[in-house]
């Protein structure tokens, strides 16, 4: 487990990135920004053979402590700035996702629900789907779902 001490002894912060101090070999130079984007969007520091989100080592660095999840609040994978990190739970973390990219409403939390001929809203309640409502305006079954997004989630709601 890494400490704030050695996080800072081998980086530098500087804008949402680690800097190198001590580069861990000779081929990288000490001043040189740490780290590459993986597939997932995510910018990976690998220290002795380990990967390591470097949100996570910056986040240990700035607080002096590591979280389970570190959560970026804007939701930019890539943001590590120290003011777009906190400390959440998988439920936090969840709640603030984007919309899936499997959505075909166009909105989070609403469905098209042919039998009904309405819109149905649901949420994801402590692990259980819960149904909300059905409604035949698409407006309103927004406007149901962002408030039961804000009540439920607070400052962890993301609505799109």
């Amino acid at each position: 487990m890494l400490t704030q001490e050695q996080v800072s002894d081998l980086f530098d912060y500087r804008d949402g990135h680690l800097y190198w101090k001590r580069p861990p070999t000779a081929r990288v130079k000490a001043g040189a920004q740490a780290g590459y984007i993986n597939d997932k969007g995510y910018v990976i520091v690998r220290l002795k053979y380990i990967n390591h989100g470097e949100h996570r080592l910056i986040f240990l660095l700035k607080n002096g402590w590591m979280p389970k999840i570190v959560d970026h609040i804007n939701g930019d994978r890539s943001d590590n700035r120290i003011e777009n990190l906190r400390a959440a739970t998988l439920a936090q973390n969840s709640a603030n996702k984007k919309k899936s990219t499997r959505n075909t409403s166009g909105h989070k939390n609403i469905s098209w629900n042919a039998q009904t001929q309405a819109w149905r809203v649901t949420m994801q309640i402590n692990g259980v789907n819960v149904f909300i409502g059905n409604f035949r305006d698409i407006e309103m079954a927004k406007l149901i779902a962002s408030e039961y997004r804000d009540k439920l989630h607070k400052e962890f709601a993301n609505h799109g």
